[in-house]
């Protein structure tokens, strides 16, 4: 049994205190850095949760409505992030009944996911999240890399100005469908790019003919002094990097190669596939799982329906799925692809072959993260004939997931 839980939008006249106390022993951020983030993320997304009313904030937690591309469709997404428990509250299922509620108040908001990174599994597995992609870290040593006549002028790189970002924000949301699992960043993310944790990044933009097509954005974190500290192992931290066409790619290989003679490394978040990595000429880089990041389905007939399709171009199949926390998601239903283009109906579509799994199992297939076979392996999935798996397989067929941002 979980304890009864006041869940309620944050007031910052009543509930400010409690909030940084609660941030602060949950992630070590200082008050500035608190009251930076509910700035940023806006008041009126976050939530806290109380044991009696009235009484303190004992548990907290922030939506962020935005959203997240598969197979190039943007489906509608509230990200969790900032799960706070005072110590005193812990191990008391508080955290666990804040987030069954929180359940009930997105799928109410009509979005098809919620996404977040989790800092524990088994608290988000209780409320019917699963691991659904991965976030790595590439640390590219600059010394190492090679640059060619021309690299240099073939676009022009220049700082980054005010009038730029709203370009930059355009043809952002222009081209980032074509990466599978990337964020839509809408109001929240790209604060985060030009403002990491607070301090100010350095862009540069790319243009080709006055048109933007590619920019960075970074700034030196550079290593604790030293009496015998040397030049040269400080880090570059890139909070984004975009190129959009060769021309840019190269120039932005140029630019980190220029900051070889101060820098040792640069860092930023990036899957295996991000076209800077295929544009060095060495592997002069090295790549780290950082984390594994986790996806809810709150609403399974609109994910199907919001999402983009790559694989099988016709096909059926039917679904049963459990949901402890969302009863519109157990209703029977068959997903049907017509030259890519889904539609669901309600029932079973007679010859179609069927799943029956968990909701946790449909988000590790839905983003790709796991192919039906492998989230078999949970003995949480029951196949109508030998064909139900590989149908399926055919349906979610994607790259794995591994976007750029992290929250």
């Amino acid at each position: 049994m979980h304890p009864p839980v006041h869940l309620e939008p944050y007031d910052a006249a009543r509930d400010r205190a409690d909030l940084a106390r609660l941030m602060l022993h949950a992630f070590n951020s200082p008050a500035e850095l608190t009251d930076l983030w509910i700035t940023r993320a806006g008041p009126e997304n976050f939530r806290v949760a109380r044991l009696h009313q009235p009484g303190p904030a004992l548990a907290t937690l922030a939506y962020i409505p935005w959203g997240q591309f598969f197979c190039g469709r943007r489906v509608s997404a509230i990200g969790i992030a900032g799960v706070a428990t005072a110590p005193e509250a812990r191990g008391q299922g508080l955290a666990t009944a804040m987030m069954h509620d929180a359940l009930r108040e997105m799928h109410a908001m009509g979005a098809a996911i919620s996404n977040l990174y989790p800092a524990t599994r088994p608290l988000y597995r209780r409320a019917g999240y699963e691991l659904a992609g991965s976030t790595f870290e590439c640390r590219v040593r600059l010394r190492e890399l090679s640059t060619r006549p021309g690299d240099r002028t073939a676009a022009s790189l220049r700082p980054a100005a005010d009038e730029d970002l709203p370009r930059i924000e355009a043809l952002y949301r222009e081209r980032i469908a074509e990466r599978h699992g990337a964020i839509d960043r809408a109001h929240y993310g790209w604060p985060r790019v030009r403002q990491p944790k607070g301090e100010p990044a350095h862009g540069f933009v790319i243009e080709e003919h006055g048109a933007i097509t590619g920019w960075i954005f970074h700034l030196r974190r550079d290593a604790a002094p030293n009496a015998h500290e040397v030049y040269g192992r400080n880090t570059l931290a890139i909070s984004d990097v975009q190129a959009y066409t060769p021309a840019a790619l190269r120039r932005i290989v140029a630019h980190l190669a220029d900051h070889a003679s101060m820098v040792s490394d640069a860092t930023f978040d990036a899957g295996p596939a991000h076209p800077l990595l295929t544009a060095l000429d060495e592997q002069s880089f090295t790549l780290q799982l950082v984390h594994h990041w986790m996806v809810r389905i709150l609403d399974v007939r609109r994910a199907l329906l919001e999402r983009g399709y790559w694989g099988a171009r016709n096909a059926a199949l039917a679904l049963d799925v459990a949901d402890e926390l969302i009863h519109s998601n157990r209703e029977p239903l068959t997903l049907t692809l017509e030259n890519g283009r889904p539609s669901v109906t309600p029932g079973h579509t007679p010859g179609a072959p069927s799943l029956r799994l968990d909701i946790r199992d449909l988000a590790a297939i839905y983003t790709g993260y796991l192919t039906p076979h492998q989230a078999a392996l949970s003995g949480r999935i029951t196949a109508s004939d030998d064909t139900a798996l590989t149908t399926a397989r055919d349906i979610f067929l994607a790259p794995h997931p591994a976007p750029a941002d992290r929250f």
